[in-house]
């Protein structure tokens, strides 16, 4: 994991992003807010990220600036020609029911507690999977019904283009397949001088 945060600040910031990882998302959430927030992770309606994104920014007050128990931001991504701020949570390939809940509640709690800052801030909070296990097919497993697929998960090549502001998830290939090609023997005589 700690390799793909590095990689999207580059990409942010290559395309004139402002980019952070391991950012301190500072806010206040209020208990009518965290009450929504619990009502909309334990009901069984589908999930519906921007009608939850509203109902967070009609309720929230404003709240003090402070740490919350969910603050840490993996990526942190101001565009400023759209004025839109990114946050986003990286997670393995493939996480299970419970992982995609705690993940769905972070990103609503991210909303609460930005707009307890701000009510007028252009936000997007993203659970990101850097890599498709089941590429060439998209990307299917039953538990991400847990997330609103089409506004709440990136997966790979709309991860790296999110980041970067262009299509750039070939490239990245190409770049990681170069390294690989050139590491390798160093990498096999690593093995073998451990092995002895």
């Amino acid at each position: 994991m700690s390799v793909y945060e590095p990689i999207a600040k580059i990409l942010a910031q290559d395309a004139g992003y402002e980019a952070q990882i391991q950012y301190d998302l500072l806010g206040e959430i209020d208990s009518q807010t965290e009450s929504i927030i619990n009502e909309f992770c334990n009901n069984n309606v589908p999930p519906n990220k921007l009608q939850e994104i509203e109902k967070i920014k009609q309720s929230i007050q404003q709240g003090v600036s402070r740490k919350d128990k969910d603050s840490r931001v993996d990526i942190f991504i101001y565009k400023p020609n759209t004025n839109e701020e990114l946050y986003i949570d990286i997670t393995t390939a493939k996480p299970n029911k419970k992982e995609f809940r705690a993940l769905r509640r972070k990103m609503l709690r991210w909303c609460g507690l930005r707009f307890s800052q701000n009510p007028e801030a252009n936000i997007k909070t993203y659970i990101a999977i850097p890599y498709n296990p089941y590429h060439p097919r998209s990307y299917v497993r039953w538990t991400a019904n847990e997330c609103d697929l089409q506004n709440e998960l990136l997966i790979q090549e709309s991860f790296w283009n999110q980041c970067a502001g262009e299509e750039v998830y070939e490239k990245l290939l190409n770049i990681f397949r170069e390294v690989g090609l050139e590491m390798k023997s160093k990498i096999d005589q690593w093995i073998k001088a451990k092995s002895r």
